[in-house]
């Protein structure tokens, strides 16, 4: 979709785009350097079953914190064993992937609508806009607001 977005702002305007992706429930065209979430098999390496179903199931609940133990539940194994698979295949622990997971969610939600950032923060599970921006500072170096801000700046 937003290579579609990119050839209709090439052939007819950013006017143009921005009226499609409006059409489409997107508030606007994705920044180029924004790449769109691969899907889990997209990566060089990809996880192995453990891991893929751990993220399967962080990916179903990307609108709420879910402690890594109720993953564990969920797929029947230890919570340690998790743990040690993510390090192993990821680099990460579980619930840092998770908590990047729902930062990600949310910078799209960012670029791509004009819902509130305490909405955005509340849709991907964070308690208070506080918390959201914190986490979202983690991951991304910079703020919700700050991120919406560099995405209208012109030339964008």
């Amino acid at each position: 979709f937003d290579m579609m977005l990119r050839i209709v702002a090439d052939m007819a305007g950013p006017a143009t785009a921005a009226r499609v992706a409006e059409q489409s429930l997107l508030s606007a065209v994705r920044p180029a350097e924004m790449a769109s979430r691969q899907p889990i098999g997209a990566s060089l390496s990809p996880p192995g079953e453990l891991v893929a179903r751990a993220i399967e199931l962080m990916e179903e609940r990307i609108s709420e914190p879910c402690s890594v133990t109720a993953i564990a539940t969920a797929l029947g194994v230890p919570v340690r064993r998790l743990e040690r698979r993510f390090e192993a295949e990821l680099g990460e622990a579980p619930g840092r992937y998770h908590r990047r997971l729902r930062v990600e969610h949310a910078a799209r939600l960012l670029l791509q609508t004009r819902m509130a950032v305490t909405e955005i923060g509340v849709a991907c599970g964070f308690q208070s806009r506080a918390h959201f921006s914190r986490a979202y500072r983690a991951v991304m170096d910079r703020t919700p607001s700050e991120e919406r801000a560099r995405a209208r700046q012109p030339g964008r």
